[in-house]
């Protein structure tokens, strides 16, 4: 049941106060613009720390702008922005990372649609630290249903 539960991400509220390094921008899309071929990507991110704490899990969210109406608007599902009725994508990590204030958690997220069912997605997380009290990597596997 673990090995399940952790390969499909969790869309949840996470509290802004759970996170505990920056923010890394994985894609910027144009929503005109877009096919389904844009969902096939691979983007690296990398992660600094801005406190001592445990990471167990990485968090995704997007932003969307609205610049094309006479007023520019801008709206958010970040765990920093007012709750609305979008979550968060919650990618849990087989075992906890031990971090340090202003340590680095590098790695790459790719995402591709499934050969199965095109409106599931699979997405890889690659990951690495190197931290003062812990070395870790590693690679999993989800499937966005």
């Amino acid at each position: 049941v673990k090995v399940q539960s952790i390969t499909e991400p969790l869309v949840d509220v996470v509290e802004n106060n759970q996170v505990c390094t920056g923010v890394q921008v994985l894609r910027e899309v144009r929503v005109p613009d877009y096919s389904v071929e844009d969902c096939t990507f691979t983007s690296p991110f990398e992660l600094v720390a801005k406190r001592n704490d445990y990471i167990h899990a990485l968090v995704a969210y997007f932003d969307t702008h609205f610049s094309t109406g006479h007023k520019p608007n801008m709206f958010s599902t970040s765990p920093a922005a007012q709750q609305t009725h979008w979550k968060q994508t919650v990618f849990y990590l087989p075992e906890e990372i031990t971090i340090c204030e202003g340590e680095r958690l590098k790695g790459t997220l790719s995402c591709r649609p499934n050969k199965g069912n095109r409106r599931d997605l699979d997405i890889t997380i690659s990951y690495e630290h190197n931290g003062k009290w812990q070395q870790a990597k590693g690679q999993m596997e989800y499937k966005m249903r």
